[in-house]
């Protein structure tokens, strides 16, 4: 097998956001944890740019259409994205939230978005 070495130069983290009511009844992100992990091991840049402004049902047990429109317009941004972004998140189901956060990335300016999830 032939590898190759990836050249992440000019991309950042951006891990995929939870609402302020989410966080507090946790009290973590998921995301925002492998996004520091990768930085300390990688030295890629974290820019925690993303918000999730509507509190959404949870995915659990929605099909791909429902998962879409429970998802639709639930971001926004705190601040214009770097060009390129590797998007973190933890568990990629259907894709719906990486869809809905690329996006929003998207339309703000970003170039090149890579996913990026454990499972």
């Amino acid at each position: 097998m032939q590898t190759q070495n990836l050249n992440f130069d000019n991309y950042y983290l951006t891990p995929v956001p939870i609402t302020q009511k989410k966080l507090l009844h946790r009290g973590f992100n998921q995301t925002n944890i492998l996004a520091q992990a990768i930085n300390q091991t990688a030295a890629i840049p974290i820019a925690d740019i993303l918000i999730k402004i509507k509190d959404t049902p949870d995915q659990v047990g929605l099909n791909l259409k429902e998962r879409l429109e429970n998802l639709k317009n639930s971001f926004n941004l705190k601040s214009l994205p770097p060009k390129n972004i590797i998007l973190v998140d933890d568990i990629k189901t259907t894709g719906a939230t990486l869809k809905e956060c690329a996006e929003t990335l998207k339309k703000a300016g970003a170039k090149n978005i890579i996913a990026l999830t454990i499972a």
